[in-house]
């Protein structure tokens, strides 16, 4: 099997679903699809098993907490704390191999946590075919042991948390133990500038050797989308990435026609700009897909 090809014909769910969230019909198809192939690579440090994750779509004015090896969601507005319901699901880029395409990766070996990572692109064309292909591209922070992940997604096609064949953004954190929360989604255009952002809120040390980070991500053109994330590890791992799912061969028409370049890119510490030097990997290349400097813009080609 090529690396490209994820079969999930028992998904029957594409276009009928759209804007759709937490279905049966979609959770069900999934369930199914999920569990009945061996369709995921995961060639790269497979950490999480993607047929077990599950996630929660979380309005704005909470807060993601980490309690032990669980999740669970804190109201800011009354201070009510309630875990996170296990609905099965498939989820933006988490590891990669699981789905991802092609991307640049840096890696923080420098000491000083990753404060700021930004990042601006704009909407591509949408597909010419409707294959019922999901798309993903995003920039992401990932632990040094890349079994989670904080990340603002442009998504073009159905996943079980919602979608159709339109380009909507979500911001979405998973956790290593397969659990994971997204924001709304919001609809944007081909053309539109995109700008996302993770921060560094604060760093919890009371714990001598054992600190505990809190994350927000957020489309800036869409306030309602941030997602917050506390008692965390730190993430070093910075990623600029294609991520893809076909239920067939895929082809050229699969994916917008030119390329996506990601601009802006500014990585800080709280000391100010850090150096940066990404790592290309260019794991699927049938449909020349790549990615490639450009300057200090990176490029991911279709």
């Amino acid at each position: 099997m090529r690396a490209c090809i994820l079969s999930l014909t028992e998904a029957r769910y594409a276009c009928a679903m759209r804007g759709d969230r937490f279905r049966t019909e979609i959770q069900s198809a999934w369930t199914a699809a999920l569990h009945q192939t061996n369709a995921y690579p995961m060639a790269r440090v497979p950490n999480i098993d993607r047929r077990r994750i599950r996630t929660h779509t979380i309005p704005p004015g909470q807060v993601v907490r980490r309690r032990g090896s669980a999740l669970e969601i804190t109201s800011r507005n009354d201070g009510s704390i309630r875990d996170i319901p296990a609905i099965a699901q498939h989820l933006p880029g988490t590891t990669p191999g699981s789905g991802w395409i092609t991307w640049a990766e840096w890696t923080n070996a420098t000491g000083s946590p990753i404060s700021t990572f930004r990042t601006q692109w704009t909407v591509p064309p949408l597909p010419t075919a409707n294959d019922s292909q999901l798309l993903y591209l995003f920039n992401g922070l990932m632990p040094a042991t890349r079994d989670e992940i904080l990340q603002p997604v442009l998504q073009w096609g159905v996943s079980p948390s919602g979608g159709g064949p339109t380009w909507q953004v979500a911001n979405w954190f998973i956790s290593k133990t397969g659990e994971g929360v997204n924001s709304a989604f919001f609809d944007v255009n081909p053309g539109q500038t995109l700008t996302g952002t993770m921060k560094l809120e604060w760093i919890d040390n009371s714990q001598a050797g054992s600190p505990t980070f809190a994350y927000t991500s957020v489309f800036e053109e869409y306030p309602d989308s941030q997602i917050n994330v506390t008692y965390t590890t730190e993430l070093t791992v910075a990623s600029l990435t294609l991520e893809a799912y076909f239920q067939k061969q895929a082809t050229i028409s699969d994916y917008p026609a030119g390329q996506t370049t990601f601009s802006a890119i500014e990585i800080d510490s709280a000391a100010g700009a850090m150096p940066f030097a990404w790592a290309f990997t260019n794991e699927v290349t049938d449909c020349n897909q790549s990615t490639t400097p450009s300057g200090p813009n990176v490029v991911i080609s279709y």
